[in-house]
């Protein structure tokens, strides 16, 4: 009697401590969650109309060809520029949290990428007339920092609510040869929440938020009078939400992910006008002009001891098809992007 008391003790002792760890992981999890996510509750401006809307609205009949043209330049430069300082995967190369080396010592992970993805643009600022067709490169340097071990459901089941604080610093190569004013420096923090820690028996499973500001994306002479166009993005900025699986085998690891991206700036477009009321350019302005996008990647991974060689090549979703005076089809066409980068694990 006296031992099945013992034991029936012993389980209803498990059963608590086991619900106790549950309800914490969940408490932790979702706190984390809403950190990774809090570009989702970034105020967007829900009602910011299209620049070929307020084209539409503000120029004459004979000017709308052009204005609508620059006006998809803008559109598409805000959502490509933005994907290729951005890239997939915040983490490159994994999609587990980081966690504790020894005790409370976090481990890190530095990362130098180079990026790379392709601008195609309707002829806006160029004299002669042509498309801009050009890859742009980008430098970056990610960081991770392990903040939260997260908790063990069972063995070789861990992870579950841990956290991991992210940044990055990088460099956008903006072709200048094809109109653009040189280049811009990006900077970005955020927060990876994990669900599942990779080990022999599970994938690992994480979701990450981010913030970054990308800086004023220029396209021909201000003044126009060396090209007969001109736009501009001030102050462009992402809020980058992802979800990422991989896992590894042997010294290979494999990663997929979604996420999706909310892009703001200030936008302005400029062209010459022979309208005798003006003084021979034009000007529509649009503030919190913003954009969002789909995006999946995958990642393949060579590890040896601390190193991983990464490769990366994304999709992403096109803008909504425009039918107006001056469309082009390159504004609802998908974009594609890829990344390279040594992961260092400390």
């Amino acid at each position: 009697m006296g031992g099945c008391s013992i034991e029936h003790d012993a389980v209803i002792n498990l059963r608590s401590a086991v619900a106790s760890v549950l309800r914490r992981g969940a408490r932790v999890a979702l706190f984390g969650a809403m950190v990774a996510l809090a570009a989702t509750a970034a105020p967007m401006p829900a009602s910011a109309q299209s620049m070929m809307t307020l084209c539409e609205r503000d120029v004459p009949k004979a000017e709308l060809d052009f204005c609508n043209t620059i006006g998809q330049a803008i559109e598409i430069t805000q959502a490509r520029v933005g994907i290729a300082a951005i890239g997939g995967n915040p983490t490159l190369g994994t999609s587990s949290t980081l966690g504790m080396r020894i005790g409370s010592f976090p481990r890190i992970a530095v990362t130098p990428r180079v990026n790379v993805g392709k601008v195609r643009l309707p002829a806006t600022a160029t004299r002669n007339g042509n498309e801009v067709d050009a890859w742009v490169p980008v430098v970056a340097v990610d960081g991770a920092v392990g903040i939260y071990q997260g908790l063990s459901l069972m063995p070789t089941v861990g992870g579950f609510g841990s956290i991991d604080g992210l940044f990055t610093l990088g460099r956008v190569l903006l072709p200048g040869d094809d109109g653009f004013d040189s280049g811009i420096t990006t900077w970005g923090i955020g927060a990876q929440v994990g669900i599942l820690r990779e080990s022999f028996t599970v994938p690992g499973i994480s979701v990450t938020g981010m913030y970054r500001s990308l800086g004023d994306v220029v396209h021909g002479d201000p003044d126009v009078t060396d090209t007969e166009g001109h736009f501009a993005l001030d102050g462009l900025s992402a809020w980058s939400a992802r979800a990422t699986i991989g896992k590894r085998f042997l010294l290979f690891s494999a990663t997929a992910g979604l996420g999706y991206d909310w892009y703001s700036s200030d936008a302005l477009l400029r062209y010459v006008t022979n309208d005798p009321s003006t003084d021979g350019t034009r000007t529509v302005r649009q503030g919190d002009f913003s954009s969002k996008r789909l995006t999946a990647f995958g990642n393949l991974a060579f590890t040896v001891v601390i190193v991983s060689l990464v490769g990366e090549v994304g999709w992403q979703q096109g803008a909504d098809s425009f039918s107006g005076s001056g469309a082009t089809d390159l504004l609802e066409k998908d974009g594609w992007y890829g990344s390279l980068g040594l992961r260092l694990t400390f």
